[in-house]
């Protein structure tokens, strides 16, 4: 039968990605002009890019919608089994 299917949406993760995207270049634009130890590069970098996707996550949140999905049924199995 036919049924209803939540997935995320589309347009929402793809500002959410824009987000984390534009404040990922920017900061690596500023640790790497300020700091020239590639090991406290590589602390700031995470923690940086982690609360960069805290962040936009606030301002774009996750929101599903929900599609229908028409009945399929699949009589004749093509994939190969090993």
């Amino acid at each position: 039968m036919a049924r209803n299917v939540e997935k995320l949406d589309f347009t929402q993760e793809s500002l959410f990605d824009d987000c984390v995207d534009e404040r990922d270049r920017l900061i690596h634009a500023e640790t790497f002009g300020a700091i020239d130890n590639p090991d406290v590069q590589r602390e700031i970098l995470v923690t940086e890019k982690e609360r960069a996707s805290r962040e936009c996550r606030e301002v774009f949140p996750e929101s599903r919608v929900t599609t229908r999905e028409s009945f399929y049924f699949n009589l004749i199995d093509l994939t190969f089994r090993y």
